[in-house]
């Protein structure tokens, strides 16, 4: 463990930053709402306040806060792709049942974050490389999720236009990404007896 914080530039956190930069205006944009759009904008401070306090609390392990900083941006990306849907489904209970399914979701691939980032590494429960059904059987239920949510939105909605469609499409897009963002909250001294890391990088950056 370092004695000192890593210093910010040689971490991951201007990326995630600059992709914040990136994708909340674009989805505030897309919505032709300037409510909406200067509403993204201001989220922007917050993240950066978020990851400057990440930096303070986790910067003395390079390789847990690049992890972290990872978990926040997938988790950002989840939050303004869902903004332009929510432009038309705010309100109704299909909005608050999405709010319940992403809850849900994470709290799923929280409790089985090991079992998550296992998969995502080609390797079993056991740590070997055999397939996971655990990953396989992930993906389905996200992909069933989907095709269900397309159903609802068709049946429910009166507005079922096709923008409310590419706005589900990009919900659904960064959703996917949400739902394995519980595996980069693996700590990494278990990531390492995991065998999910290499010990070179273990040392690398920690």
């Amino acid at each position: 463990m370092r004695k000192g914080r890593i210093p910010i530039l040689d971490t991951n956190i201007v990326y995630v930053a600059l992709f914040c930069i990136i994708i909340a205006p674009l989805m505030g944009a897309v919505t032709e709402s300037l409510k909406i759009f200067l509403g993204n904008l201001l989220t922007l401070p917050f993240v950066f306040l978020l990851l400057y306090i990440l930096w303070l609390k986790y910067g003395y392990s390079g390789v847990y806060l690049n992890s972290i900083n990872v978990f926040v941006m997938l988790t950002m990306w989840s939050v303004y792709g869902a903004v332009p849907l929510f432009s038309f489904i705010w309100g109704h209970w299909v909005g608050w049942l999405t709010i319940l399914f992403h809850l849900g979701t994470f709290m799923v691939g929280f409790i089985n974050r090991e079992k998550l980032i296992l998969g995502l590494n080609g390797k079993s429960t056991k740590g070997d490389n055999e397939p996971n059904p655990f990953i396989l059987y992930y993906i389905l239920g996200i992909l069933i999720l989907g095709i269900v949510g397309t159903i609802i939105l068709h049946v429910t909605l009166v507005t079922s236009t096709d923008a409310v469609y590419f706005f589900g499409f990009i919900y659904l897009l960064s959703y996917c990404f949400y739902a394995i963002s519980p595996a980069f909250l693996v700590h990494p001294d278990r990531a390492l007896e995991l065998g999910v890391i290499s010990q070179r990088h273990y040392d690398e950056y920690n």
